[in-house]
């Protein structure tokens, strides 16, 4: 029993992959109370000062005329 308990332990040490896709709100949540706020889900800011507008999504086949 002691064993198995050991072994799983050292299973978690390694850590499995990453996993494609966004994690689980309550794994974010912990991450964030562990980690500490992280600077990657900050807006860029451009050089005025004001966030920067990025488009979302893929980009139209054909542009609007103008």
């Amino acid at each position: 029993m002691v064993d198995h308990a050991i072994a799983v332990l050292e299973r978690l040490q390694v850590g499995a992959p990453r996993r494609r896709g966004r994690p689980p709100r309550w794994l974010a949540e912990r991450k964030l109370e562990v980690g500490g706020a992280s600077n990657a889900s900050a807006p860029p800011v451009g050089p005025d000062g004001q966030p920067v507008k990025r488009g979302r999504g893929r980009p139209r086949k054909h542009p609007l005329p103008n």
